[in-house]
């Protein structure tokens, strides 16, 4: 079973069916290089217990939006108790965020995914169309068209980050008129 990962910045470009998501079974990972901080995986493998031979380089998928498999979640919940005896996964990790990790729940998944040897049972990469595309990098937003994107057939799902600056109100007037 795979799980939807969605924000709000995160558009629906064209129709989908599960197949187009889950093809022969296995979840569609888009790797993202972009979305990368270095700090994100180390805090992982500590969280894990040291998983030295999975680096950012080898570690596949990206952030919002994912398909994340309730198998490798559900192990990894497993492991996070069995390295963190005495605490239930939650407070191990908000224990590592009060001395400074920075993990991020996309970190964790797909560093013990690479580490656990499930990722390709679970997972297979994206091809054509990819699973996001977006205006990325800040104020890239003021050229993005609503009508373009939807009518985009590159890719699944479309990201105009709000971390970029872009304006929801503007956004809201730009994708109303193609709903």
């Amino acid at each position: 079973m795979s799980k939807l990962s969605l924000s709000l910045d995160v558009l629906l470009s064209r129709p989908i069916s599960f197949s187009t998501l889950v093809p022969s079974g296995r979840a569609l990972f888009q790797h993202d290089p972009m979305n990368q901080r270095s700090s994100w995986w180390s805090s992982a493998a500590r969280a894990l217990g040291g998983v030295p031979s999975c680096t950012p380089a080898t570690l596949q998928g990206g952030v919002t939006p994912a398909i994340l498999s309730t198998n490798i979640s559900r192990a990894l919940l497993y492991h996070l108790e069995k390295v963190h005896p005495g605490k239930s996964w939650d407070a191990a990790l908000f224990s590592l965020l009060d001395s400074g990790a920075d993990w991020t729940e996309y970190s964790l998944y797909w560093t013990f995914a690479c580490f656990s040897g499930l990722h390709s049972k679970f997972h297979t990469p994206v091809s054509s169309p990819q699973l996001y595309t977006g205006p990325f990098g800040f104020g890239m937003w003021r050229n993005w068209k609503a009508k373009n994107a939807f009518r985009n057939t590159d890719s699944v799902f479309t990201v105009v980050q709000s971390i970029g600056g872009s304006d929801p109100h503007w956004l809201l007037k730009e994708v109303l008129p193609e709903l």
